[in-house]
């Protein structure tokens, strides 16, 4: 037998709160949030660590002579941009992690429920060899997955 990493049951009733604090993280961030196109992506500055500090000191100095930056930089804006992202980030690295978990959790299931199911596959086209009743439908049901290569065309693709 294989080794099982995971055996998790939500119950109804969890998935159903679990459900319900999703939506209301839509129905109160979803208004609010940007969705960037690829290219979006490609033309914007990125904030990371370094770029923060800069930010902050530049907010700073910002706010001790607005007459030389008034003109450009809406200081309201700026300090309401540095406020979401400090509310964000928090937000932010929590999903992220939980993302991580539950893709990782996913990834987890499929990989034993996929490796239980060529098990079975094994195991019914082995019974099939050996006349057990009921064995070859199986196998005909199941094998519809792994549709065999004429001979002619795996030829033909290796000499491409």
């Amino acid at each position: 037998m294989a080794d099982n990493r995971i055996s998790l049951k939500i119950d109804d009733e969890k998935l159903v709160r679990i459900n319900d604090a999703l939506t209301v993280l839509e129905t109160e961030l979803g208004p609010n949030l940007i969705t960037l196109t690829k290219e979006d992506r490609k033309s914007i500055l990125r904030l990371g660590d370094k770029s923060q500090a800069f930010v902050d000191k530049a907010y700073e100095v910002a706010k001790l002579d607005t007459n030389i930056v008034s003109n450009f930089v809406d200081i309201n804006e700026f300090e309401i941009d540095k406020a979401t992202i400090k509310q964000f980030k928090p937000i932010s690295l929590r999903l992220q992690k939980l993302t991580s978990d539950i893709n990782d959790t996913e990834a987890i299931a499929g990989h034993e429920a996929y490796f239980a199911a060529l098990q079975t596959y094994m195991l019914f086209k082995n019974a099939a060899k050996i006349g057990h009743p009921g064995a070859q439908a199986m196998v005909d049901e199941l094998k519809v997955r792994f549709p065999k290569k004429r001979r002619k065309s795996i030829e033909t693709e290796e000499a491409k």
